[in-house]
């Protein structure tokens, strides 16, 4: 089995290259619990998401993809806004279920997680027990924005970091690698 970053072919709102690197095939290093954060996983409903967080600051994305933003974190979702398929922390105000936050070193990602998978800058860690994504069709996540391309086996769950420097300006959890 390989991971792959996601790709689609009739992308439309690609504002940089496409991600398509294949990662080394590994068993899932993530506990179901890893890709929670604040209470939200990947597959919650909106209505969840708003009952434990309350009403956004601002929406934006689109109907079908919109990202719910709060402060310190923005949810985003897929199938008709519906179904969470990602969390982004961008403040250390939140942290993923192992504790790591924003603004914390790299070496401390992997005390926590292990060595994870590089691509295009961004570190991955891919592959959770369950798998929620290979039993449902969700987005492609490519430059940050979101695509549904129909491949509903192909998903998994994950945690993709944004590292400058050594150290992590931001943490992605939720559907984000997609298998081949």
């Amino acid at each position: 089995m390989m991971f792959t970053a996601t790709r689609c072919a009739f992308a439309v709102w690609l504002s940089a290259p496409l991600i398509a690197a294949s990662l080394p095939a590994q068993t899932p290093v993530l506990a179901d619990s890893d890709v929670v954060v604040a209470g939200i996983a990947a597959s919650k409903p909106r209505k969840v998401v708003e009952d434990v967080l309350g009403s956004p600051d601002s929406i934006s994305g689109t109907e079908w993809f919109p990202d719910l933003h709060y402060p310190g974190l923005t949810v985003s979702f897929t199938e008709s806004g519906r179904v969470v398929s990602s969390i982004t922390l961008v403040t250390p105000q939140y942290q993923t279920a192992r504790g790591l936050r924003v603004g914390d070193s790299l070496a401390r990602a992997r005390r926590l997680y292990g060595l994870p998978d590089v691509i295009a800058g961004r570190y991955y860690y891919c592959g959770t027990a369950s798998a929620y994504g290979r039993l449902y069709g969700l987005p492609d996540v490519i430059a940050g924005r979101y695509y549904y391309c129909g491949t509903a086996s192909a998903y998994d769950d994950g945690i993709r970091l944004a590292v400058v420097g050594a150290r992590i300006v931001s943490i992605e959890v939720g559907v984000l690698c997609r298998r081949d």
